[in-house]
């Protein structure tokens, strides 16, 4: 009796399964693509308009394109660029890029619900410091690779869609190079990265460079798009 209902069982599974299948392969989507932004990074940019002495832009979005039932195509950019200016008129840039393309899998719709993401991360930061008097100049530039995974969820409507996902983001050691340059005639030298943060219009872009050069971190996001 046992082995019959464990027969039974393994028959309506396949069946569900198949069933599952044949409804993802049959049905799709009437916009096949989707632009989102990221309205908690707007936000923030709309907060740094704010801070003294400070000029922030951040900009990012992500797309997201059908292939097959279940499957879509994703890529994102990101753009984040801060200067600011102490009392003593020290000045500090800073910048950061990032790009990303990958693949989604929906496991259960077509073009929507719960899906599992992987893709490929370029980043790279940049930073720029000079003293009030043109005296002294610095430059830091570094980048690095990486793949992240995540999962999340995603609600298509007739054109509004919404996404939230999580996961964890790899990088492999990122590559930085630190130089300073004086005015007066000595010749340049290469200085480390706490060196390159003395000044104090840019100490408070250390947290950044950290985060940067984390070869682990977590991710979570929350965007808001429109299909077309």
């Amino acid at each position: 009796m046992k082995l019959e209902v464990r027969f039974a069982f393994c028959v309506l599974l396949a069946a569900a399964v198949c069933a599952c299948a044949q409804q993802i392969g049959t049905l799709e989507p009437e916009h096949k693509q989707a632009v989102y932004v990221r309205p908690i990074e707007l936000l923030a940019m709309g907060g740094g308009l704010f801070i003294p002495k400070t000029e922030l832009v951040w900009i990012h979005l992500d797309a997201e394109r059908y292939i097959v039932p279940g499957w879509s195509a994703v890529a994102g950019i990101q753009n984040l660029s801060a200067k600011n200016t102490d009392n003593s008129n020290n000045s500090g840039e800073f910048g950061f890029f990032d790009a990303v393309v990958g693949g989604r899998w929906y496991p259960t719709r077509p073009f929507s619900g719960y899906y599992v993401q992987s893709q490929f991360d370029y980043n790279s930061i940049s930073m720029h410091t000079e003293k009030g008097n043109g005296s002294e100049t610095g430059d830091l530039t570094g980048s690095r690779f990486g793949m992240a995974f995540v999962t999340g969820y995603n609600i298509k409507g007739s054109r509004l869609a919404f996404d939230w996902n999580v996961g964890l983001c790899v990088f492999a050691s990122p590559k930085f190079q630190v130089d300073r340059r004086y005015n007066d005639g000595r010749a340049p030298v290469t200085l480390t990265l706490d060196d390159a943060f003395s000044e104090p219009a840019v100490s408070k872009y250390k947290s950044y460079v950290n985060m940067a050069v984390a070869g682990f971190m977590p991710t979570m996001n929350l965007a808001v798009g429109v299909q077309f």
